[in-house]
């Protein structure tokens, strides 16, 4: 008979195995959360970028440039080997690009096969993302707080999730923000990351999402 505790441990699992992108997302800050924050691309205009598989456009705010896909499909082979050290995963994600300032300021925008909406269990999706993101980032020294809500993005309602870590030796303070909407006719999430560090970046790159647009 199982007990309650191994009960627990195997629904967080299938939880955190359902919800593969999400977690990958996450693990994304593991690959260079510690990296020189001072070393920011070169400043760029402002541009538009439109993920067109989901008529969804935002207006980046200034530093913020799209990123050569190549450098971003690096970035993820890493996370996803980082990744399979902890969870079996089938990938079912596509990338559709990175919208970067620098190491810890980027929105990357993604979609995530699920062949049933995950929202439906909403409170157990995110109970095992919380226990995911604590465990991962608690064992490396960092502190974590979280909260969701759910959001409008122009007239449509996302689920929102908001992660803080902190480092308080490196005096470094990371903000996650994740939108995340489940399309039936695709059977697939738009998941839109966002992490940057420093209440006024946050507050920037957040408002920018906020006031992005649909079709």
């Amino acid at each position: 008979m199982k007990t309650k505790a191994s009960s627990l441990l195997s629904e967080q699992r299938t939880i955190v195995h359902r919800g593969y992108g999400l977690a990958l997302l996450l693990i994304l800050l593991l690959v260079n959360c510690r990296t020189d924050s001072s070393k920011q691309t070169a400043a760029q205009p402002t541009v538009r970028y439109t993920c067109d598989a989901y008529g969804w456009t935002i207006q980046l705010p200034p530093g913020y440039a799209v990123e050569n896909q190549a450098t971003s499909q690096q970035t993820l082979e890493a996370a996803k080997e980082l990744l399979t050290e902890r969870v079996q995963i089938d990938d079912q994600s596509v990338q559709f690009a990175t919208l970067r300032k620098n190491d810890l300021c980027k929105i990357e925008v993604n979609s995530v096969h699920h062949a049933t909406n995950p929202l439906l269990r909403w409170d157990d999706y995110l109970s095992g993302y919380r226990a995911f993101v604590y465990n991962n980032y608690q064992h490396l020294g960092f502190t974590v707080d979280s909260s969701s809500q759910t959001t409008l993005i122009d007239h449509l309602a996302f689920h929102e999730l908001h992660f803080t870590v902190s480092a308080l030796e490196e005096d470094l303070t990371i903000e996650h923000h994740i939108f995340k909407r489940y399309y039936p006719q695709q059977q697939a999430e738009l998941v839109i990351n966002m992490r940057a560090e420093g209440a006024a970046e946050v507050a920037a790159l957040r408002a920018a999402i906020l006031a992005s647009e649909f079709e």
